[in-house]
């Protein structure tokens, strides 16, 4: 009952310090942790009977064949990408439309690609790439820090947490694998691209669903961050969970 340690859920059970719940405590706030945790333990019960034994936000796959991780990654992309359109016209770089695509392709492939952002920046050479990876971070975090409440973790998840404000530790949003020298290293796949755990669309699903349960600024924020693509899966999940589509 008097947990020790971060809240967290592990299949049919969750875990809290019932004495951080009080006026003073850091999870008192609308008991939204408390929520958090629970919408976590509803998405892993419904999955194991309905979605072969996974968390039902990782199974599910909506009329167009997609997941909800795919309009997340979609959603963080996207972001990026209209943040080097809007630095390339800010500067006025006079670019053609192979170089303004390379200099798109580039950033967004450092941004999602860093493993560790705290411990690990990516080392970029090339001055213009430099200088627009740097605008465009400084741009989405700030961006971030006032207006996404909670998406801000899963921004960070898809990132390394390089342009996150609050966050899980970076670790836990990727896998790893062991280097010749024996040392446990991030997992590339062949075309150089991290390989990510599948925590980001079970994170997406819990805070906002905490947040709509609570009224929560912060989970709603997060909600109404995500594109309308994002918005509608976690909206047929939770409705499907509910029995109610």
């Amino acid at each position: 009952m008097h947990y020790k340690g971060t809240a967290y859920q592990n299949k049919d059970y969750v875990y809290f310090d019932v004495d951080d719940f009080h006026s003073f405590g850091r999870r008192a706030s609308n008991y939204r942790t408390f929520f958090h945790e629970m919408s976590h333990a509803a998405d892993y019960s419904y999955g194991q009977r309905k979605c072969n034994g996974n968390y039902t936000t990782i199974d599910y796959v909506d009329k167009n064949g997609n997941t909800l991780n795919d309009y997340l990654k979609a959603d963080v992309e996207n972001r990026i990408r209209t943040e080097v359109d809007e630095y390339i016209e800010k500067k006025n770089l006079n670019l053609t439309a192979e170089e303004k695509k390379k200099l798109e392709d580039d950033v967004t492939h450092l941004i999602m690609n860093t493993a560790d952002y705290k411990n690990d920046p990516p080392k970029i050479d090339d001055a213009m790439t430099k200088k627009c990876y740097k605008s465009v971070v400084f741009s989405i975090k700030i961006d971030l820090a006032f207006n996404a409440g909670e998406a801000s973790d899963v921004y960070g998840g898809y990132t390394g947490n390089t342009v996150s404000y609050w966050q899980h530790d970076a670790d836990y949003w990727y896998t790893t694998t062991t280097d010749a020298n024996g040392n446990e290293v991030p997992a590339y796949d062949e075309n150089g691209d991290l390989v990510r755990t599948t925590k980001q669309p079970l994170e997406c699903f819990a805070e906002c669903m905490a947040g709509m349960i609570t009224d929560c600024d912060s989970g709603m924020d997060g909600y109404n961050y995500y594109s309308e693509d994002v918005q509608n899966t976690f909206n047929d999940i939770a409705s499907e969970m509910a029995g109610t589509n």
